[in-house]
């Protein structure tokens, strides 16, 4: 072959295999994040000991902090995280993994220092919150999708990522429990016709 293509561009097509993504998502923090929601669809096809949804900031990274959520193979549960750049602290609660196997939606909320996670499966809700003193990160960049050395993408899909604030400038709050509700039928990325009212 004396000229290959080669695409050198930041979302290369799915056609040339060459500067490809390699599926982990990059995005540098658009808003305050202690008024933030991250939300989306996930579908885990394979395992490592844990699966990173997601993280601001850089995992155990000496001199800076991160919260993020994952889920932990070996335990069954689904994690919100929070470090300092040396040791990890965390909320759980349980899942099982065929779950997570099928299509599920998840809402992380981050309300000053308050943070949550809402899993809606097609059966469930489950939710966890820890409440900590937060130092924001000094790298504010959201990794999605990657494990925790940042090394290898999830082994999964992800749909409907949308990144947002959780109140309105004036104070209220967009991200209710009905509005999730809401969200999770309009957008479910299965073969039915989009529900969402506004």
């Amino acid at each position: 072959i004396c000229l290959p293509q080669v695409e050198q561009k930041p979302f290369a097509t799915s056609f040339v295999d060459g500067s490809r993504p390699s599926g982990k998502i990059k995005i540098e923090m658009p808003f305050d994040i202690g008024n933030l929601v991250i939300s989306g669809w996930v579908k885990v096809n394979g395992w490592r000991d844990w699966t990173q949804l997601f993280c601001v900031g850089k995992y155990y990274t000496e001199n800076e902090s991160s919260f993020g959520v994952w889920l932990n193979h070996t335990e069954n549960v689904l994690r919100i995280f929070t470090t300092d750049g040396q040791d990890a602290r965390y909320a759980s609660t349980a899942y099982t993994r065929a779950e997570v196997e099928n299509w599920s939606f998840f809402v992380f909320i981050k309300d000053g220092d308050f943070m949550t996670i809402k899993m809606l499966t097609q059966d469930n809700t489950y939710t966890s919150s820890i409440t900590r003193a937060f130092t924001n990160p000094f790298d504010q960049v959201i990794y999605v999708g990657t494990d925790r050395g940042y090394d290898r993408p999830l082994n999964g899909l992800f749909s409907n990522i949308f990144i947002g604030k959780y109140r309105r400038d004036n104070g209220t709050v967009i991200w209710t429990d009905d509005y999730i509700r809401e969200v999770y039928e309009a957008k479910i990325p299965f073969p039915q016709q989009s529900k969402l009212s506004i």
